[in-house]
């Protein structure tokens, strides 16, 4: 995995930005889908659960593993994880800022890393269609005769003799 920088800076380039609008739109959507499931949807059925734990899981995949690119321990990018992902959803209430800077987070790296992701497998898809392009034979070209070129030649100036 590149390292955070490497990926903002690619998810930011110019030729990357549909890439990374796809991906906050793709990856952006399960953080906040999981947030207004857990804060206003689950009492009204409790099987909502279900689908909490399955955008959880997507979600803590990612974030694991740029904790640990960014922390370079796999304890702390553990941790890291779990708080971000449990301030997201168990935060009561009266905490509802904790909840939605968390929210921010996930919507944040989930958006990046799917944004590099696709920006890659574009590039992948480009390089695998130039190489499997069957380039033409090439073609001899005619021989054409060069022609020499003319010169004239200038006559001598005459040179004065000082009287």
């Amino acid at each position: 995995m590149a390292s955070i920088v490497d990926q903002f800076r690619m998810a930011t380039q110019k030729q990357n930005r549909l890439a990374t609008g796809a991906g906050f739109l793709i990856g952006g959507f399960v953080p906040t889908a999981t947030f207004f499931l857990v804060h206003y949807g689950v009492n009204s059925c409790a099987w909502l659960w279900i689908i909490i734990a399955g955008g959880l899981l997507f979600s803590a995949k990612t974030v694991y593993e740029w904790g640990c690119v960014a922390f370079s321990n796999g304890w702390k990018a553990f941790g890291f994880c779990l708080l971000v992902e449990g301030v997201m959803t168990f935060s009561p209430a009266n905490l509802l800022y904790l909840s939605i800077a968390g929210l921010a987070m996930l919507a944040l790296i989930n958006g990046v890393a799917t944004g590099c992701n696709l920006a890659l497998n574009r590039k992948e898809i480009a390089a695998e269609t130039r190489a499997a392009k069957p380039k033409p034979a090439p073609q001899e070209k005619p021989k054409t005769q060069r022609r020499k070129s003319i010169r004239l030649k200038q006559p001598k100036r005459l040179k004065r003799k000082a009287a």
